[in-house]
């Protein structure tokens, strides 16, 4: 019990932390907190995760090849076009606020963020009802995204004998 307590203490500690490193790397960008991992609805957490299987078809590419300008250019319309502008959440490494709130003032956020997250990157609408993520492969970037319409199941279809 005393490590497990423990452990929990120095996640704690790693996690404020990180926020601080965050938060002190984005200060214009950060606007509130964020969402706690338990409030994260149960879609969006399986959403992210079917992103990383390898069956998992992404929704558009672009070669690692092109110039950092048309990254952030292709990554911001592409969250554009699904929703994730403005205001909208990023997740991060912090275990007990995962989903940061992130506030988007003109083009060029997408650079920043790529500075401060060091891992995929990964998208919510401010309302969570849609996930997006752009990942660095070896030859291509790729963008994923799901809305919770897709991620839930049809309760008519499902009820069908």
């Amino acid at each position: 019990m005393a490590e497990s307590r423990l452990q929990r203490l120095l996640q704690e500690r790693k996690d404020k932390e990180e926020l601080a490193r965050i938060v002190h790397a984005l200060p214009d960008h950060l606007p509130g907190q964020g969402v706690p991992r338990e409030q994260v609805p149960p879609w969006l957490t399986n959403a992210v995760r079917e992103f990383w299987h390898t069956s998992t078809e992404p929704s558009s590419v672009l070669s690692v090849d092109a110039d950092p300008a048309r990254l952030e250019q292709w990554a911001e319309e592409l969250l554009a076009l699904h929703g994730i502008s403005e205001q909208f959440y990023v997740l991060s490494d912090v275990d007990g606020l995962p989903w940061l709130t992130f506030r988007a003032s003109g083009p060029g956020w997408f650079s920043l963020v790529r500075e401060v997250i060091e891992s995929d990157w990964v998208f919510a609408s401010h309302s969570l009802d849609v996930v997006a993520a752009v990942s660095e492969q070896e030859h291509v970037y790729e963008f994923f995204v799901k809305n919770d319409r897709e991620a839930r199941p049809n309760r008519r279809d499902a009820t069908r004998p």
